[in-house]
């Protein structure tokens, strides 16, 4: 039963950071809290969290049954049923306060790199959601339709620029940031790369096409950094070194994980349905690696100082330092 309690233990804190890509607690509040306070394009669709709780952390979650046990659990005093819950303050902390942040900060940042490289820089980004301009073929002032196909073709710069198709400014045009009002902050299209979408036949820089791209960077960046989550969460005390990967049905996931990321993300007819598009390599997980480094480096030196700062001699009573009181789930 020990063994067992403890195993829930890993798999729950796994379930906890995989939940994040899913509970309305955690990453898709983060991002629907910037849809709405600062109004940006939305930066992950309800479908792609889907495809995370349901598709890529399926077989990784599921491995954890597998995990052998920790080479030190019988070092570890038995249990206290009143204090040592499966879910408790420490586990959730884990979860939503430091790893979680990191992992939702990931997928933030590739959501503005890659808009950034489409044109949009990111504080261009805020309060255009549900900005108002001029649609130059029809003359009609109305909201930009950043979620659908329906404005793909159309330039964002000229719609911002709230002319009408008669040189007519707008009486709020004062409102338009300079640089998509200024026809000199132009880049030649064909100058850029990726500059055309083969799915939607339309341009890719200045128009709502760079959102799905960006989304779809987001969504990867979340995925690489589940590959992370899954490694740490195979021990809660000890290094992965120590411990070893011994665990084939976990690194079947890994590949199990990447595999459907990349058909999701690169096979034609997926595109369309579920709003993905084909990344550049540098935005196919690239782009977060920083941050999937950042996690790893994070839980090892958290794991080392949690035992280097505690006393723990033979024929003594233990002195556990205050990392391993607090951050020990």
């Amino acid at each position: 039963f020990f063994f067992f309690f403890f195993f829930f233990k890993q798999k729950t804190a796994y379930e906890m950071l995989r939940s994040l890509v899913g509970s309305e607690m955690c990453i898709r509040d983060r991002y629907m809290g910037l849809y709405i306070a600062f109004q940006i394009p939305l930066p992950l669709t309800t479908i792609l969290i889907l495809f995370v709780d349901v598709g890529t952390d399926m077989w990784p979650a599921i491995s954890f049954a597998y995990e052998p046990a920790e080479l030190d659990i019988m070092k570890r005093k038995p249990r206290n049923p009143e204090k040592d819950l499966l879910v408790s303050r420490k586990v959730l902390a884990f979860a939503y306060l430091q790893i979680g942040i990191m992992e939702g900060f990931a997928g933030i940042f590739a959501y503005f790199a890659v808009m950034a490289d489409y044109g949009f820089k990111p504080m261009n980004l805020f309060f255009y959601g549900f900005q108002k301009g001029c649609d130059v073929k029809t003359g009609e002032y109305r909201t930009y339709d950043w979620t659908t196909n329906d404005d793909n073709r159309v330039n964002v710069m000229d719609f911002y620029a709230c002319r009408a198709p008669d040189g007519t400014l707008f009486p709020d045009a004062h409102r338009v940031r300079k640089e998509l009002s200024d026809p000199s902050h132009y880049v030649p299209l064909e100058d850029t790369m990726d500059s055309w979408s083969s799915v939607s036949d339309s341009h890719v820089r200045y128009t709502s096409e760079a959102l799905k791209y960006a989304q779809t960077a987001s969504w990867m960046a979340i995925v690489v950094c589940q590959w992370i989550n899954l490694i740490i969460c195979k021990t809660r005390s000890l290094s992965i070194a120590q411990q070893g990967f011994s665990n084939m049905p976990a690194l079947y996931g890994l590949i199990f994980e990447t595999a459907l990321a990349v058909l999701i993300v690169y096979v034609p007819f997926l595109n369309e349905p579920l709003g993905t598009r084909r990344l550049n390599i540098k935005h196919f997980g690239i782009v977060v690696f920083p941050f999937f480094a950042l996690i790893f480096a994070y839980d090892e030196i958290r794991k080392y100082l949690m035992h280097k700062l505690s006393k723990i001699e033979p024929g003594k009573r233990p002195v556990y330092s205050w990392l391993y009181r607090n951050t020990l789930y």
